[in-house]
């Protein structure tokens, strides 16, 4: 991982030797037709920033939108399939230009679009992406962005001379064509194995789990089969309900069995709690939404606007606020060295969500304390519990580290970025229980805010609930099969608390 940052930096700067070397190239091809006058360079350039201007804009817009290379690693593709069909069609399609009207200012406008316009705009998408990729924490954008532009143009100077002066003097405007088509072409593979290399890693690390000292495991269980089972709330005594996010729906475990209690295609739901005694919401992760179900499982609203701010965008876990309303997480990136763009709302007894804090490293679990008025957020990449002092209408008066996983020395060493910490609920004992994922271990970190670990059944530990000193503990088998899955229900293990 260390060397994810160098990598891109070094590809950041190819990109941006290939952008301007093919702008010089670009006028050679004009010249025999158009002339090499100050007016030919003058529709070229304009042409050029054009289509930087376009693919700045798209491409930032598709960064901020995917969880993955896969839009730059299909832009620079298809940039590579253009070039070479440049380096075959170019001469004939300019010959025909000037054929049918004499050379004049928009048709050379025309011909150096029909060079440039496509690949310099997919090729520009590089910036934006490299920026959404290294960015760790919206406190260093500026430093980030300058370093990324930084480096692309000292590609660019490098392309622009090394073109001129170097692959001219060895080789035809057809075959440079096609060396720049390879380099992107190549530039493309690399990407993907980068996407390769970091999910190969991500296994390794996290199957490391099961050579882990061993915790206290929890006695007296019951085991629930699951598909991915990610939040849980428990609606008596008896009575649990979970989500299954593979599966889209809602299930309830009870003394009658197990029975499908809601479900609703393409939702991914990830979280679930009471509003009050007529009504739970659910959290779709994928589909973006909150849906408001009765007792019955019928749905009675949907919702995804956000009060005087963006819509929702991967909503996680939700925990009630004790009040007929709830607070929830809305994530955003999953990734490494991803920027901190998730955020915590609140949605209100009359379901409208108002935004409570912004600016988090993938918020997940929330819990929220209402005897002290104070909100916990689970930060997943940032590995640590922040705590939120609210005030009237929610607002936040201070935010602090409440435990830091990176820090502590038995969770220190295994917190790459995969592994943080996921759901997490308030005990009945007034501690807080933290599910680790990746790391196979519950936390529960008492009221001296130290932390007590217990060994879970699986190592993808999603989410906790507890009712009555009955703990329900929803864990995934393996991310590579999102099929498999475990709740254990169990008695709510010993921690000294005070």
């Amino acid at each position: 991982m260390h060397l994810y940052r160098p990598i891109l930096f070094a590809l950041v700067f190819i990109e941006g030797a290939v952008l301007m070397g093919y702008e010089i190239l670009a006028s050679r091809y004009l010249a025999p037709y158009f002339g090499g006058g100050i007016e030919t360079w003058a529709c070229l350039i304009s042409t050029m920033l054009i289509a930087m201007s376009v693919g700045y804009l798209i491409g930032g817009y598709i960064a901020d939108r995917s969880r993955s290379p896969r839009p730059l690693i299909l832009a620079t593709g298809v940039a590579a399939l253009y070039l070479v069909a440049v380096s075959v069609l170019a001469r004939p399609w300019l010959g025909w230009l000037v054929s049918a009207s004499p050379p004049n200012f928009g048709l050379t406008m025309l011909a150096a679009t029909g060079l440039v316009a496509v690949p310099v705009g997919l090729m520009s998408f590089w910036s934006p992406f490299a920026i959404r990729m290294l960015l760790r924490d919206t406190s260093e954008s500026g430093r980030m962005s300058g370093r990324v532009y930084s480096v692309a143009t000292l590609g660019n100077v490098t392309g622009a001379l090394g073109t001129a002066f170097v692959l001219f003097a060895i080789m035809g405007s057809q075959a440079i064509t096609l060396v720049f088509a390879t380099t992107l072409a190549i530039l493309a593979l690399i990407c993907v194995g980068l996407r390769r290399a970091m999910s190969t890693a991500l296994v390794l690390a996290c199957a490391a789990v099961n050579f882990w000292p061993p915790g206290q495991a929890m006695a007296q269980s019951i085991d629930v089969p699951a598909e991915y089972p990610e939040g849980v709330h428990w609606l008596g005594a008896e009575r649990l309900a979970f989500t299954e996010m593979s599966m889209d729906r809602v299930r309830i475990w009870s003394a009658d069995g197990l029975t499908v209690y809601w479900s609703d295609p393409g939702c991914a739901p990830t979280g679930l709690t009471s509003l009050d005694a007529e009504r739970l919401v659910v959290a779709c992760h994928v589909a973006g939404d909150l849906v408001v179900i009765g007792k019955d499982g019928a749905p009675i609203a949907r919702l995804s606007s956000v009060q005087d701010a963006r819509p929702l965008g991967n909503p996680n876990d939700i925990n009630s606020d004790g009040a007929g309303g709830a607070f929830l997480s809305d994530s955003g990136t999953f990734a490494p060295d991803a920027p901190a763009d998730g955020r915590v709302l609140w949605l209100s007894p009359q379901l409208e969500l108002h935004e409570v804090a912004t600016d988090l490293h993938y918020p997940n679990g929330v819990a929220f304390d209402p005897a002290t008025n104070s909100l916990f957020v689970a930060e997943h990449l940032g590995r640590r519990v922040l705590r939120f002092q609210l005030e009237a209408a929610n607002r936040v008066v201070s935010r602090t580290t409440y435990f830091d996983f990176a820090q502590h020395p038995e969770t220190a060493p295994w917190m790459t970025w995969l592994v943080g910490p996921d759901g997490i609920r308030l005990l009945s004992n007034g501690a807080l229980a933290v599910a680790v994922y990746g790391m196979g271990r519950i936390g529960v970190i008492d009221r001296c805010i130290e932390l007590h670990l217990f060994a879970a059944h699986a190592p993808y530990v999603t989410s906790v609930g507890e009712l009555d000193g009955r703990l329900a503990i929803a864990a995934a088998t393996d991310i590579r099969r999102p099929h498999g899955g475990v709740i254990r229900i169990g008695p709510l293990p010993d921690t000294e608390t005070c």
